[in-house]
């Protein structure tokens, strides 16, 4: 199974450490360009941004910039420019093989 967390989550309480300890993380890592054009082919509403007050690129640099560290305790780093059905394959193999 493949979970999709909201970006917070890993941010707050000990969720972070239960998701690494549960199973295989993955932080899917891109800069603020890449979100920017995501979150324009995709407005699906999000609370956060909802809020967002003035720039929206330096909203999300901010936000990145704090959320960061929690980010990259994932036991995968993976930038989004490189992900391809292989790349997951091979989590899905390192999962196999941890459990």
């Amino acid at each position: 199974m493949v979970m999709a967390s909201g970006g917070g989550t890993p941010c707050f309480y000990d969720h972070r450490s239960i998701m690494n300890a549960a199973g295989i993380t993955v932080y899917l890592e891109s800069d603020v360009q890449y979100l920017l054009k995501n979150i324009a082919r995709r407005d699906t509403g999000r609370p956060l941004l909802q809020n967002a007050e003035g720039d929206l690129a330096a909203h999300l640099r901010d936000t990145l910039q704090r959320r960061r560290s929690f980010y990259e305790q994932a036991q995968h780093i993976l930038p989004v420019q490189d992900i391809s059905l292989s790349t997951f394959e091979k989590i899905i193999a390192s999962c196999t093989n941890r459990h």
